[in-house]
């Protein structure tokens, strides 16, 4: 198995990590938050109908476009220099922040056709690193399995995606 495709799982993990999502277990978050009622409970995993009642993520970073939280190549090579073993923290911030896009996405029909396009920039990007490409399409691929009227779109975009980021993209869990 070759190492460089397990940087994903790898990313989840360490990203689970350090925002705490692994840090306790349900019970035990349950537990101190009833025992001390200024802990807030942390949030669990959002499913499609759970989004829709879930307040959205920062409208700032909503209404950034896409283009402006892309990380600049030269960043992540040298964060990969400095630590050739961990995803590059550049690329975990863009995948958290292009999560909160998608979230607020997702809430209609109208927004996930706008974010499709801003995707579809990002995925087609030449400059752009195989795996922020790989993101762009994957996010892609999750509005077009939520709203079919995109599919054609998202399959569009795949036939001209690089077939390094189509491939990169194929690892990561939809």
């Amino acid at each position: 198995m070759k190492l460089r495709h397990l940087w994903l799982p790898a990313a989840a993990i360490i990203g689970a990590l350090l925002y705490g999502g692994l840090s306790k277990s349900a019970t035990s978050r349950s537990a101190e938050a009833s025992a001390n009622p200024s802990v807030a409970p942390e949030p669990s995993v959002a499913t499609p109908t759970a989004v829709q009642a879930a307040a959205l993520p920062d409208n700032t970073l909503i209404e950034k476009p896409l283009s402006a939280l892309v990380p600049d190549k030269k960043t992540v090579r040298e964060e990969v220099e400095r630590d050739p073993h961990s995803t590059p923290p550049s690329l975990l911030k863009f995948s958290v922040e292009l999560n909160h896009k998608q979230i607020a996405a997702l809430l209609s029909e109208d927004r996930a056709t706008a974010f499709l396009t801003e995707l579809k920039t990002c995925a087609l990007e030449k400059e752009s690193l195989n795996s922020v490409q790989a993101l762009c399409l994957l996010n892609a691929k999750r509005l077009a399995k939520s709203y079919p009227a995109l599919q054609n779109e998202y399959q569009s975009l795949e036939s001209q995606a690089a077939p390094q980021a189509v491939g990169l993209m194929s690892h990561m869990p939809l």
